[in-house]
């Protein structure tokens, strides 16, 4: 499983600046070509069709952790009990187990959060790249 920064360092690597992940949602793509050269629309051409294929794998990597994650924490929902307190206090049972998944979802939730992001990012940028190769 990859955290954050390595996804950070990924897609800088890919779109050829650096992008921290923080307050941008979005990271734009420099491509020069010549329009008069068909060898360097050509080469422009792999090149786009290179970091396509980058960022696919990179998405379907962030997926695969992604799932890694929800599968944890689903593992970790199914095994809350209700505490003892709970049960000597005579609050029910349910709102003290249904507090604890709460939390754990919540938690879930934030750690999946960058996530998210990241895969929002490489959408963004196939967007781009899509679009520069119509032009």
């Amino acid at each position: 499983m990859h955290d954050i920064p390595y996804y950070n360092q990924r897609l800088s690597e890919i779109a050829g600046a650096p992008w921290e992940g923080r307050k941008k949602d979005k990271l734009h793509l420099e491509i020069e070509y010549d329009d008069n050269d068909l060898a360097s629309m050509k080469n422009t051409l792999a090149d786009i069709r290179n970091r396509q294929k980058q960022l696919r794998f990179l998405k379907k990597e962030a997926n695969q952790d992604m799932k890694e994650i929800r599968q944890i924490y689903k593992l970790k929902v199914a095994e809350v009990q209700p505490t003892f307190l709970s049960i000597l206090s005579g609050k029910g049972k349910r709102d003290s187990v249904a507090k604890q998944k709460r939390t754990i979802n919540a938690k879930k939730d934030e750690i999946l959060r960058p996530y998210d992001q990241v895969k929002l990012v490489i959408d963004n940028l196939l967007t781009n790249l899509d679009s520069g190769k119509l032009q």
